[in-house]
């Protein structure tokens, strides 16, 4: 998503339709329902907030919007940032379609566009695995700028378990250059607990959920241009600590 090195091969993603996704990841409406806000009657305006006000949130590395809409849906005053333009022009008129609105801005996850303390929670799904560490380390320093103290943080990072786990071209530690499909020549990082705990440690972890899907027979239904025999991610509830 925001690796400046691999705008061109995220443009040349999201513009195979192939590859668009239409529906959010179960897991984001677990945790907007849990932690932000949930529908609680079939009027547009019949919604729970979980904090004293409207909350201001922000869907980073949004690509084309899947995980976005429901965030506009519920009311919060959302936000979509993502390395590709090609992305934002498409959410945007995703969004127009629907009538509904977002802020939304491109550029590099090392300089976000954002004040300091201003969003009450961020998600990041599938994102902080698709570049470097280093890419990364500079990434949630500014994610921990711009969260609220107690603001939360939701993740997801792809485990070492995963049946991808050391295909394409070394590049760094459990990280390889997808060699194939949709996001070929673009990193992925995989992750344990323990590389979870240390490269997060600057922020609370709440909770930690590791879900896998595994293939018994016939072709996965995980991906569109992949055979999957087991699909392994972790999901990671965090927050910024209080001052």
């Amino acid at each position: 998503m925001s690796d400046k090195n691999y705008i061109g091969e995220w443009d040349m993603a999201w513009s195979d339709k192939d590859a668009l996704a239409w529906y959010p990841d179960e897991q984001i409406i677990r945790f907007l329902a849990r932690y932000v806000a949930k529908k609680i009657g079939i009027k547009n305006d019949e919604i729970k907030y979980w904090g004293n006000q409207k909350p201001i949130g922000l869907d980073l590395g949004c690509g084309t919007g899947r995980n976005l809409l429901p965030m506009c849906e519920l009311g919060i005053d959302t936000f979509g940032f993502d390395l590709s333009s090609v992305a934002i022009n498409f959410l945007a008129n995703w969004l127009n379609t629907k009538g509904l609105k977002a802020n939304l801005s491109y550029g590099d996850i090392s300089t976000l566009p954002y004040p300091n303390d201003f969003f009450d929670f961020v998600v990041c799904h599938g994102v902080l695995d698709h570049m470097t560490k280093q890419t990364r380390e500079k990434g949630l320093i500014e994610i921990n700028r711009i969260l609220k103290p107690g603001g939360f943080f939701f993740f997801s990072v792809i485990s070492k378990s995963d049946s991808a786990f050391g295909f394409g071209d070394y590049l760094e530690d459990d990280t390889w250059v997808i060699n194939e499909g949709f996001e070929s020549n673009i990193p992925q990082a995989f992750f344990d607990i323990n590389r979870v705990n240390d490269e997060f440690s600057n922020f609370n972890l709440i909770n930690i959920t590791q879900i896998t899907q595994e293939n018994l027979k016939g072709r996965s239904l995980i991906g569109s241009d992949k055979n999957y025999e087991k699909d392994d991610r972790f999901y990671i509830v965090a927050s910024k600590p209080s001052q």
